[in-house]
């Protein structure tokens, strides 16, 4: 109800029941703000996109995929990237709080993802884009030069070498259960284990750490990962920057 309007129902009011002390609403003061720096929130999930068809009679196909979901935080009001609106509008007390979107926070953020890695679907012409997902990035890999990306891989570096760098910047960073990749923090707590053994074995020893309370096994993994290098060749294991020796 506009200011106007809340004037003119409390004269009517008087004016139709005098001796009734009825309560009469208060006009709301407008307050217009454009000083207000959005926290880009940023949720991490998995989505169902459905192949954009060439031909109408073709069968759609979809694909599940790992997504970036963005959207900003205006002082509690929360707004998808995509969306149109100029500006959020919410009651504060007395007063109608309109705050207006401060589009070049937003753009910087958006390029933040993007040199990551991360694509508009949109942007890609290779999905049927949904309201649904007018928000949502997909892992392209911050090389567009790169003809072979592989998406696990690109996941995995964003997950562990990035996502601590944006939350330290202020993202609000949030991850389903769904989303493929999860960093697991070692707790710092090891333990270790020696117990007698039957045949040749005198004894035998777990060394280990917990991981998210759960016991992880040093040694187990330091086989794995000794058997793997040496089966790989030396440019997968070396070093970024690195050159081997040939």
């Amino acid at each position: 109800m506009k200011p106007a309007d809340v004037l003119t129902l409390i004269a009517t009011l008087e004016k139709t029941l005098p001796d009734r002390a009825l309560p009469t609403p208060m006009p709301l003061r407008k307050t217009r703000r454009k000083d207000v720096v959005p926290t880009p929130h940023l949720r991490l999930t998995t989505a169902c996109l459905d192949y954009r068809r060439t031909r109408y009679w073709e069968t759609p196909e979809s694909d599940m995929a790992a997504v970036a979901r963005l959207s900003f935080d205006y002082e509690g009001a929360r707004i998808g990237a995509g969306d149109r609106k100029s500006d959020l509008t919410h009651v504060d007390g007395d007063q109608i709080v309109s705050i207006v979107r401060n589009r070049p926070a937003e753009k910087t953020c958006r390029a933040r993802l993007e040199d990551l890695g991360f694509e508009r679907i949109d942007a890609l012409g290779l999905y049927e884009v949904t309201p649904d997902h007018q928000n949502d990035f997909i892992m392209i890999g911050p090389d567009p030069e790169e003809e072979l990306i592989d998406p696990e891989r690109a996941l995995l570096e964003f997950s562990h070498r990035h996502l601590p760098a944006l939350r330290a910047e202020g993202w609000i960073v949030e991850i389903d259960e769904a989303y493929p990749i999860h960093i697991a923090e070692a707790g710092g707590d090891w333990f270790a284990d020696v117990r007698e053994s039957s045949g040749i074995d005198w004894f035998g020893v777990e060394l280990g750490i917990l991981i998210d309370g759960k016991r992880v096994s040093v040694l187990r993994c330091c086989s794995i990962f000794s058997r793997a290098c040496a089966s790989a060749p030396a440019s997968a294991i070396s070093p970024p920057g690195s050159t081997s020796a040939t």
